[in-house]
């Protein structure tokens, strides 16, 4: 299954004000691998801080209290991620300015 960021218009780039979330469920005793295919979301940057404005949010669970796995943003999507069950939930959240590319990324299940 493949989920990416959402460009209603076709500009290349995704919508401002998102705030998108999927709980991905694997058949039971499977895990779920979350590969990203591609990743540019709009990140402050300068010499000695950096914050993500817009990110993905990936969590080991049904839902938004599960264990954080992290928070992604910039244009290096982080490595595949493996669920600890057979549940994962995913998060992507934008701010009403400057958007990029955005993100692909494909889940599958694995024993």
């Amino acid at each position: 299954k493949t989920v990416s960021s959402l460009d209603v218009n076709g500009d290349g780039r995704y919508e401002p004000d998102l705030n998108c979330h999927w709980t991905v469920v694997a058949p039971e005793a499977k895990i779920i691998k979350l590969r990203f295919t591609s990743f540019d979301l709009e990140m402050r940057q300068n010499d000695t801080h950096q914050s993500c404005w817009d990110y993905v949010e990936v969590r080991n669970g049904e839902g938004p209290f599960s264990p954080q796995v992290g928070i992604f943003c910039g244009n290096t999507g982080p490595p595949d991620i493996l669920s600890q069950s057979s549940f994962l939930w995913f998060k992507f959240f934008s701010d009403g300015t400057n958007s990029s590319a955005g993100f692909s990324a494909v889940f599958s299940a694995e024993d």
